[in-house]
């Protein structure tokens, strides 16, 4: 039927419409993405396991701090007492620092100024120190430390979920100033040395070690960050992620993620309701490396999956007395939006079996929904 676009604009008309984008995975910046007729929210949500910061790190290079660099950090909790970080130093030396939190509107960009310092560093190598920012967190979310040029001073790098992420700077546009746009993240395939990113900034190389050189196929999309910890740390990768109505970073990250894992018994993430449920569709919203930047040409790349996509994955459906449903059983997957239909009668508990990804080492989920056969609005 035909309408005029005036009246497609409010009330039940637009909502429609939003839930239509949302269950094709879009996206409306601060809009919470709650589909009418999904009843995952309504769950308890647990896990086989949830990565922690405090989980032991691996070094994959040493990036020297050549010029000023930026650390960003998802921040949560009430108070922030101090940063760690892993280094190397050259000689005795001292390392300046800022800390600043992002805007109100979750932008990722350094904005009021928290605290800056100094702080004294001995000669030595893999060592950690300690930045003692000391200060309030009025607005959780997106913060950024600033580390001053000192080229005696390397930092550790690490492949790491979304949130915490690295950034360099980028020179100044004398024609389009921006001091918003003073930093890019840009980085290159490990192994390749030289490069110019789409904004004119030569693209900075770590010095990368040989565990990183395992993953020179992979690397272009994985997420980095400087080695470091939080004190208290952040708690951000919780079973809970999956159902918080967002399949994307807004302030945080917004997603489940196991801890790391060989996949020798599947990772699992399992919905329990207290009452049964009549199901038409599981919806997983799985994490495609949304930071990315595809090159611009007709090149092509050097994997036939995006690493963090979840590869192999059973959905299993569990009735009151103990019996269960194979929803979906899933091999090579390599899309983030999976829709599956289905007709699954008195279910009190759903269960997502992940047996691997196309290639790293934890299970990373952003969403998943689950449609109630008994909303009416349902059939479309």
């Amino acid at each position: 039927s035909q309408s005029d676009p005036r009246s497609l604009t409010s009330g039940n008309a637009i909502r429609a419409i939003q839930r239509d984008l949302f269950l094709a995975d879009h996206h409306i910046h601060a809009l919470e993405l709650a589909v009418d007729g999904d009843i995952a929210r309504e769950a308890t949500v647990t896990a086989s396991s949830v990565f922690s910061e405090r989980d032991p790190v691996k070094s994959w290079g040493l990036d020297r701090l050549r010029d000023d660099r930026m650390l960003q950090l998802p921040v949560t909790s009430q108070r922030l007492d101090s940063i760690s970080l892993w280094i190397d130093a050259d000689c005795d030396t001292q390392l300046r620092y800022r800390l600043h939190q992002g805007p109100a509107n979750s932008s990722t960009f350094p904005e009021d100024l928290l605290t800056e310092g100094v702080v004294g560093i001995l000669a030595g190598e893999s060592q950690w120190i300690e930045i003692p920012v000391s200060c309030a967190i009025n607005r959780p979310g997106w913060h950024f430390l600033i580390l001053a040029k000192n080229p005696a001073v390397a930092v550790h790098m690490m492949e790491t979920p979304p949130g915490k992420r690295w950034y360099y700077p980028r020179p100044e546009d004398p024609i389009r100033p921006n001091h918003f746009t003073k930093w890019t993240s840009r980085s290159l395939m490990i192994g390749m040395t030289r490069a110019v990113d789409a904004d004119g900034a030569g693209v900075v190389a770590p010095d990368w070690n040989d565990y990183a050189r395992n993953f020179k196929a992979e690397s272009l999309f994985l997420n980095f960050a400087h080695c470091c910890q939080t004190n208290p740390a952040q708690e951000l990768y919780g079973a809970e992620m999956a159902v918080n109505g967002h399949s994307r970073p807004t302030h945080a990250p917004n997603l489940w993620v196991s801890a790391a894992s060989e996949f020798v018994e599947p990772e699992w993430i399992s919905l329990n309701w207290e009452s049964p449920k009549n199901i038409t569709e599981v919806q997983l919203l799985l994490d495609s490396s949304l930071h990315f930047h595809f090159w611009q040409s007709w090149q092509g790349y050097p994997l036939r999956g995006i690493p963090s996509i979840i590869r192999d994955y059973r959905i299993i459906a569990g009735h009151e007395d103990g019996s269960e449903t194979i929803v979906a059983e899933i091999t090579g997957n390599y899309q983030r939006n999976r829709r599956h239909r289905t007709s699954v009668r008195g279910v009190r508990r759903l269960r997502v079996e992940i047996a691997a990804t196309n290639g790293i080492t934890r299970a990373q989920l952003y969403g998943i929904r689950v449609m109630d056969g008994d909303w009416c609005g349902h059939a479309r």
